[in-house]
């Protein structure tokens, strides 16, 4: 790893199997684990400006992101469950990929915070 290899970059690093070493330059930022979906909600802003959002959607989820309107109770449901079942796949790639840590640990490092290199290597 070089450079910035956070969260994705961590996740295709588990590709390498259980009983490989992961190399970092000294200045390699990575960990980050976690998952998010950027959303910005603009709906007020929009209305101030005179501009509004119409639509043309084949279902109710397809414009679930869009900041010209906010989440509904629905819609939110749908994305905590996209969430939350990345979230757990992504721990358990590492569960499965890295022996130096079991599934608590990883639970316990997996706050999104990103790590230098050499804090990440001490944590593993």
């Amino acid at each position: 790893m070089s450079s910035l290899a956070a969260s994705g970059g961590y996740f295709v690093a588990m590709g390498a199997g259980p009983k490989s070493k992961i190399f970092a330059e000294p200045t390699t930022w990575t960990g980050s684990i976690g998952v998010i979906i950027p959303h910005y909600e603009v709906s007020d802003a929009a209305t101030k400006l005179g501009i509004r959002a119409a639509p043309l959607k084949t279902g109710e989820f397809k414009d679930s992101l869009s900041p010209f309107r906010e989440l509904t109770p629905r819609d939110k449901e749908v994305w905590d469950n996209i969430l939350n079942q990345s979230f757990e796949l992504f721990l358990e790639v590492i569960d499965e990929n890295r022996d130096t840590l079991d599934m608590a640990k990883t639970r316990a490092l997996a706050t999104g915070q990103v790590y230098t290199a050499k804090d990440a290597k001490h944590l593993a």
